[in-house]
């Protein structure tokens, strides 16, 4: 990230994984959860994300969201 001139809280990272995710905001990172019905633990990974998308969600409704 240091040579592209990005700051940790200026990338998302994008999980399905709760233990990832966490990981990544941890970090520092901004997070996007992304539904995904067989990893375990959904309720964990919606809980600690910034943005979440639910499975009936289409990838464009995140461009909002991001931006902000």
């Amino acid at each position: 990230l240091c040579k592209m001139g990005l700051k940790a809280d200026e990338v998302c990272v994008f999980e399905d994984s709760y233990i990832a995710a966490g990981t990544a905001k941890a970090a520092g990172f901004r997070t996007v959860g992304i539904n995904d019905p067989l990893s375990p633990g959904q309720d964990r990974l919606k809980a600690i994300v910034d943005i979440y998308l639910p499975a009936s969600d289409p990838l464009d409704a995140l461009i909002p969201k991001i931006s902000r």
